[in-house]
């Protein structure tokens, strides 16, 4: 099995391998779980990226975020018993189910998976809070695009350069700003200099300065 868990060594991802369900293929535009299913796994992204989103009583779409290479789906239904979020896949994807009736017997095993699962979680719920205060729209802008070489890497196309799957629409939505206002920092930030756009495709040209610039909220 190919690496999925960074940082975990060769003979930990042998035991997992064991015991999980690898690979499911998600389609673009294909639900993994939806909202309300029963938890039964954890899922670790392999490739592709998903977006978690939740319908509020009006209709309305929330996005609470987007998964990666290497990230881990589904950590809130522990406490529940039940999905909290819809994940759909914004392009092909590849996902492994770690069914949760084993984890515990995993923590025993390799007790460094315990430690990635913490700090999963741990990293989630401080980006929501400081999503949560109140930040202009450059800031959050600015922190949503340092994170990029970071969480996106195996999108990039050159050192700096990641394709964004996502809509604007669902990067407002994430960020709490609305469309135009994502459309106008864009069209802001490249014309200071500090990132170039070509359709899907964001360079940073001026990371230190969008790190300046994030600085209140950090990596998103």
């Amino acid at each position: 099995m190919e690496i999925m868990f960074p940082g975990l060594d060769a003979d930990a991802h042998r035991r997992i391998a064991a015991v999980i369900r690898y690979p499911i293929q998600v389609d673009p535009g294909e639900h993994l779980v939806r909202s309300g299913d029963r938890f039964h796994d954890l899922y670790s992204v392999h490739d592709g990226v998903f977006k978690a989103y939740v319908d509020d009583a009006n209709g309305r779409e929330h996005v609470w975020g987007f998964n990666v290479q290497g990230e881990l789906m589904g950590l809130h239904a522990i406490t529940t018993g039940h999905y909290q979020a819809n994940f759909v896949a914004l392009e092909p994807s590849r996902v492994a189910a770690i069914p949760y009736s084993q984890l515990f017997t995993l923590f025993d095993q390799i007790p460094p998976l315990f430690d990635f699962l913490m700090r999963a979680a741990s990293g989630r719920l401080g980006i929501l809070e400081r999503l949560s205060g109140d930040h202009a729209a450059q800031v959050r802008m600015a922190a949503f695009l340092v994170s990029l070489p970071r969480r996106f890497q195996p999108l990039a196309h050159a050192p700096d350069t990641f394709r964004l799957p996502m809509s604007r629409r669902d990067v407002a939505n994430y960020l709490r700003l609305v469309p135009e206002t994502v459309s106008r920092m864009f069209s802001r930030f490249v014309r200071d200099g500090l990132i170039r756009v070509d359709g899907q495709d964001v360079t940073l040209l001026k990371l230190a300065r969008l790190e300046e610039i994030g600085k209140p909220l950090g990596e998103l």
